[in-house]
């Protein structure tokens, strides 16, 4: 017990610090513009910003999936939102329902050719291993699809005030038969990154409040799931990985 006391009083004698190393960040013109824009309009909706932040996705560190692997990551994720969403209406038909969604999905989308490391979720979709909440949570993947709808020019900019419209997403790629992978990757044009960039920055600014209103216990206007989601799939659609600044830091312990 001495021991512990000891290395306690050790430690409270010791400052710790953490310094992120930002040498190597590169702010563009656009990416300037863009924090400015964005930094009032989070300021229009009455929530805490920062005017600098280290973290938000920027033209040197990021580079856009192409768009085969755009098309891909929407069809995956519309896929296990339809799952959640047929589960949830249908709990008594759990297996008959899940490989006939997939099944059909399938035949039209090549899903099972490009699931990687999504296999896994799969997996227990079908060995039932999801709960009531686990279905739930899978119909946020919308959100998602809305994002890579826009980045590929097959809908509208997603609202970062309101959710998306699933009943139309749900009618234009299941009950709507005439469409198929190849005519989508045809229809599918990508998005300039620096309009795709300007958006993700705004996200990150209002996920970002989210976080900072959570840890005062202040109220968030907005939906944070939704944010959270959109942030998600901007993420994986412009390869940016924001632990990347934090994992080139250090930490510096030193007298007080």
């Amino acid at each position: 017990m001495n021991n512990v006391e000891d290395l306690k009083q050790k430690m409270n004698d010791r400052k710790i610090s953490f310094q992120m190393d930002l040498s190597k960040q590169k702010i563009s013109e656009n990416d300037t513009k863009r924090a400015e824009k964005n930094i009032e309009i989070v300021k229009s909706l009455g929530l805490p910003y920062l005017e600098k932040m280290n973290t938000v996705p920027r033209d040197y560190d990021t580079e856009l999936l192409d768009k085969e692997e755009c098309l891909q990551e929407m069809l995956k994720q519309l896929f296990f939102a339809f799952e959640a969403d047929f589960l949830s209406a249908y709990p008594d038909k759990y297996n008959f329902v899940c490989k006939d969604v997939f099944k059909k999905m399938d035949s039209r989308y090549k899903i099972s050719k490009y699931l990687g490391a999504e296999q896994t979720l799969w997996d227990k979709i079908k060995n039932r291993e999801l709960d009531e909440q686990d279905i739930v949570d899978l119909t946020w993947a919308y959100e998602k699809v809305a994002i890579y709808e826009y980045i590929l020019g097959l809908g509208d900019k997603p609202n970062f005030d309101s959710q998306c419209d699933a009943i139309r997403m749900v009618q234009r790629y299941f009950v709507d038969k005439d469409l198929n992978y190849d005519k989508l990757l045809q229809q599918s044009k990508l998005i300039d990154k620096q309009e795709l960039l300007d958006y993700a920055d705004l996200i990150y600014r209002l996920d970002w409040a989210f976080v900072q209103c959570y840890l005062d216990q202040k109220p968030f206007s907005l939906d944070g799931g939704l944010i959270r989601q959109q942030k998600d799939a901007l993420e994986k659609a412009l390869n940016f990985d924001p632990l990347h600044y934090y994992k080139e830091g250090s930490l510096e312990v030193t007298d007080k």
